[in-house]
């Protein structure tokens, strides 16, 4: 079983781009070029697309003899040099997407090669005050990113941002200089993160989509200069199970411990709240939970409070910070009440996930051990450690700390922040090679033969296969595997000599779209160890980390992520 990913291969006849455009080389002696994206709009030049690499310079793709206008063109800026190049001569990558951005001139696409970078038009919001868009590039490795961002309407300069005017006629941008009164002017930005879902799995749109469409047109239209592929890996191993019981083990934890909950919300209205919020959790769950005004420390602390940006926008203290730790505290939030409840009135998703992680947290702080898990059936005879950093700030200054757990056989566990001393200089050494700079993105995994693996996010993630835009496809395990099966489960890869592995989504029952892309998760074997981490390929198939879903990495890591939190 193989599936698609957003690697880039090509075939290339540099014969032909050469027979048929000239390559121009802007570069310029100071540290960026300010207005080389101008060079696109300059009618004299014509040139068809740019591209930019990093560093003082971008190449722009011109007709064949259009290069002889350039010397009688005043670029306003005496700092810019330029030179025709051959197409060979021009970074692959780069050359790609001089053909990419070459699409601009599809208007009915609603393309745009604005700055460098390449867009498609997404949806146009609030009467035109806010344009959703796609944004695609390629990497120097080949690899094509696609994420989503706004274009803000503004009736004043906002700092730097470049600026641009929009026709609805043909979907396009254009850079301009200055905002002229009546003409909608953009920037690109939004007050608010711009989520475009990866992949509608009936409607097949979505960012993955994109990469798709894109690669389309480029071949059909530029098919004499350049064609384009999708890199193809074998699926070796995939986990397709998901152990989903994890509310009864919830429901257990909090009929034998004891449970408080405390209202730190302060003002009369939200009581209703408060107790209806008790009476929904007590129902659940079959358990009595003590209302108190304290926190205590032999059970599990429920606090009702605002959320964080409630005391930020009220210039007030956060009383949820200054709690004790010594014994976990779970916060649920007045603003977030109406979400706290399904249609029947029951608990929702997410009054659950607070009740889940407050029963990880007792885990962590006080019981040391595995609720939601029997880790003896994976028949382990060794302890697992598992370590991230963590970025601190004193001041100015930034330090690291770096943090372990480690779990026995029986399924106990300890966390540990590491501490330096003159005798464990070597074992800091080894952690700060590691660990140094990945602020918890890298995941260290040791077991006791001394093998050690790290565990790191890649920016390759999988794709559907070409055949699913083509015909209709449905839900059931028999499409999942033949049309998109990099999309669902856990796989396993080696590709090159390297170990990958990604997280899609739960097959059975799955929703009808994948709201965010499945990367491959690169495994390092340190110094020649094995690699271990295939081994724990089913410690990500728990559904308590991520609700209902799979995680992406071992579920230690989530224990140990609350341990290092508030430590």
């Amino acid at each position: 079983m193989k599936t698609l990913i957003n690697r880039l291969k090509y075939e290339i006849h540099y014969e032909d781009i050469d027979n048929d455009f000239s390559i121009v080389k802007f570069k310029t002696s100071e540290m960026y070029i300010k207005f080389g994206a101008a060079i696109l709009d300059n009618e004299d030049i014509h040139a068809k697309s740019i591209a930019f690499e990093k560093g003082p310079q971008f190449y722009a793709l011109l007709n064949k003899g259009d290069e002889k206008q350039l010397r009688f063109i005043d670029l306003k800026d005496p700092t810019i040099s330029f030179e025709v190049v051959r197409a060979c001569d021009v970074p692959t990558y780069l050359l790609i997407r001089l053909f990419i951005n070459y699409l601009n001139n599809f208007k009915n696409e609603s393309f745009n090669n604005l700055g460098g970078s390449f867009y498609k038009i997404h949806k146009i919001t609030y009467n035109g005050k806010y344009i959703e868009v796609l944004k695609l590039s390629v990497t120097a490795d080949y690899v094509v990113e696609v994420s989503a961002t706004k274009f803000m309407q503004v009736t004043q300069r906002y700092k730097d941002y470049p600026l641009y005017t929009f026709s609805g006629k043909n979907n396009s941008f254009k850079r301009v200089y200055e905002i002229v009164d009546q003409t909608p002017t953009y920037i690109n930005k939004s007050p608010k993160k711009t989520e475009i879902q990866f992949l509608d799995i009936v409607k097949k749109e979505g960012r993955a989509r994109f990469i798709y469409d894109v690669m389309e047109k480029v071949n059909t239209s530029y098919s004499k200069y350049i064609n384009l592929s999708l890199e193809e890996i074998e699926i070796i191993k995939k986990i397709d199970s998901l152990e989903k019981e994890f509310m009864d083990t919830t429901i257990n934890q909090y009929k034998n411990l004891p449970c408080y909950v405390l209202n730190m919300s302060n003002t009369s209205e939200d009581e209703y709240g408060f107790y209806r919020i008790k009476e929904c959790i007590e129902n659940y769950t079959g358990s009595t939970i003590r209302k108190v005004s304290k926190i205590n420390q032999d059970g599990i602390n429920l606090v009702y409070i605002h959320d964080a940006d409630y005391y930020v926008d009220n210039k007030l203290d956060d009383p949820y910070k200054k709690l004790s730790i010594s014994s976990p505290v779970q916060r649920f939030t007045v603003e977030n009440y109406k979400s706290y409840f399904d249609d029947d009135g029951g608990p929702s998703a997410a009054l659950k996930t607070i009740l889940k992680e407050s029963v990880i947290k007792h885990d962590v702080f006080i019981k040391n051990e595995l609720s939601f898990d029997d880790w003896n059936r994976y028949k382990f005879k060794n302890d697992w450690i598992f370590g991230i950093a963590k970025e601190t700030k004193n001041g100015d200054e930034k330090n690291e700390e770096y943090y372990f757990i480690t779990i026995h056989p029986n399924g106990k566990f300890e966390c540990r922040k590491f501490v330096n001393t003159l005798f464990s200089a070597d074992e800091y050494e080894l952690y700060r090679q590691t660990l140094a700079g990945t602020n918890g993105n890298t995941i260290f995994i040791k077991d006791d033969n001394g093998n050690i693996n790290l565990i790191e996010q890649t920016n390759v993630y999988t794709l559907p296969n070409l055949e699913y835009y083509k015909g209709n496809v449905g839900r059931g395990k028999k499409d999942r595997d033949e049309f998109y099966p990099g999309l669902v489960d856990i796989n396993y890869y080696e590709l090159d000599g390297i170990n990958y592995y990604n997280v899609g989504s739960y097959g059975t029952g799955m929703q009808s779209s994948i709201p965010k892309a499945s990367h491959l998760y690169k495994i390092n074997q340190l110094n020649g160890s094995k690699n271990i981490v295939k081994d724990l390929l089913e410690l990500m198939g728990v559904s308590f980390v991520k609700y209902n879903s799979f995680t992406v990495l071992p579920y230690p890591v989530k224990y140990l992520r609350e341990f290092a939190k508030i430590d």
